[in-house]
């Protein structure tokens, strides 16, 4: 959704990500996410794109949310 005033508890993709690499255990549950993804893109067989990368940093903040 676009909205033209960002809600007011709205926070940045990077700043959530920050925040958890701050955090030791976080920052290894990461590393080991971007690992498994990095596995499944490079085995699916078609190059990676813009829209790739866009869809990891999706999956890592799904990744942390789990967390």
């Amino acid at each position: 959704m676009i909205y033209e005033h960002l809600p007011r508890a709205y926070t940045e993709i990077d700043d959530v990500i920050a925040k958890s690499e701050r955090n030791p255990q976080r920052a290894a549950a990461l590393a080991r996410a971007r690992g498994r993804i990095a596995v499944k893109l490079n085995e699916s067989g078609p190059p990676v794109t813009l829209d790739s990368l866009r869809l990891f940093g999706i999956l890592t903040l799904l990744i942390l949310l789990c967390c």
